[in-house]
C-alpha cells in the first residue's frame, strides 16, 4: 500500500521527494490526495474482508473530503456512464430555446 501511496504523491504533487513527511504533508494539503488514501485504505480493508471497518472508512472519507467510495465495489470501465459535453451543450440550447 505504501508503494501506491507514493505513486499517488508523484501523480498529485510532482517533482516532491519521496518520503513520509512529504506523504503526510501532501495528505493533510491536498484533498484529492487523501481522498486517494480512503480509496487505498478501503481496498486493504475490503481486500482482509474487514467491511465494517471499510465502511467506518467510508463515512470518515465523506466528512472529510465529501468523496464517497462505496467499499468492494467494482472497477469496470464498462460500468462508467460517460456523458459528452456535446450532448450537455445541446440539451441547454434547446432549454434556452423553448
Amino acid at each position: 500500500m505504501l508503494k501506491d501511496l507514493m505513486a499517488d504523491l508523484d501523480r498529485h504533487s510532482p517533482g516532491t521527494k519521496p518520503s513520509l513527511l512529504a506523504l503526510f504533508w501532501n495528505i493533510l494539503t491536498r484533498p484529492g490526495l487523501l481522498a486517494t488514501t480512503v480509496l487505498r485504505c478501503q481496498e486493504v480493508l475490503v481486500s482482509r474482508r474487514l467491511l465494517r471497518g471499510a465502511k467506518l472508512i467510508r463515512t470518515l472519507g465523506v466528512i472529510l473530503t465529501g468523496a464517497d467510495f462505496v467499499p468492494a465495489a467494482l472497477q469496470d470501465q464498462d460500468s462508467i456512464c460517460h456523458t459528452p459535453k456535446e450532448s450537455y451543450s445541446e440539451e441547454r440550447s434547446n432549454w434556452a430555446q423553448g
